[in-house]
């Protein structure tokens, strides 16, 4: 099985981080599953509180992360979406928000870095 990778930017585990889903007025809480520079997958925390069904591609909205000691909203469109889980497309010009959503996925990734070499030493053996 051939899989082609079509993602623009390389996903990161995000520990199940918790982060804040805005959309049609409702603040939803979410956990980020993995997290890129240009986008997400994010999971429902409290599956009564949005029926996903209602929620349709190309929707936007805005997700509110930590970082560090502080918190940022970064605007997103939502391009996949099933019952439990939302894939999201970072859409905003802000270069401060890139900026910092980008050290987070850098951090992101260097705490990733050991596991990612234990599995791959692991695999060799």
């Amino acid at each position: 099985m051939n899989t082609v990778e079509r993602r623009r930017s390389p996903r990161t585990a995000a520990f199940q981080e918790e982060a804040i889903m805005h959309v049609r007025g409702r603040d939803i809480p979410v956990t980020l599953i993995d997290i890129s520079s240009t986008g997400a997958l994010i999971g429902l925390m409290d599956m009564l509180a949005l029926d996903s069904r209602k929620v349709g591609t190309d929707e936007w909205l805005e997700l509110t992360m930590h970082y560090e000691h502080s918190i940022f909203q970064i605007g997103a469109r939502l391009v996949r979406s099933t019952p439990q889980f939302f894939a999201v497309e970072f859409h905003d010009d802000r270069e401060s928000i890139r900026k910092t959503l980008e050290a987070k996925v850098r951090l992101l990734a260097s705490v990733n870095l050991p596991e990612e070499k234990a599995k791959a030493a692991a695999g060799a053996s």
